[in-house]
């Protein structure tokens, strides 16, 4: 949600007005992301790689482009 100082908002407008998934990755509290972003997934810092890989395959699940790295 920050980085360096800049919020990423506008970021995520362009991904979403894009069709493009992204999860939020923050150490702020859920109350600090606005209304227009309440669907979006969000990792809670510090998170573990179990749940960072579990968290982007719920936000692609539903893609065309989604595929099983097996199945590549």
């Amino acid at each position: 949600i920050n980085i360096a100082g800049e919020t990423t908002y506008s970021v995520a407008d362009v991904l979403r007005a894009r069709g493009i998934p992204f999860v939020f990755a923050t150490g702020y509290s859920s109350d600090r992301i606005p209304d227009r972003f309440k669907d979006v997934a969000t990792l809670n810092k510090p998170f573990a790689f179990k749940t960072f890989e579990k968290t982007l395959r719920r936000a692609l699940a539903d893609r065309p482009c989604h595929r099983e790295a097996s199945a590549a």
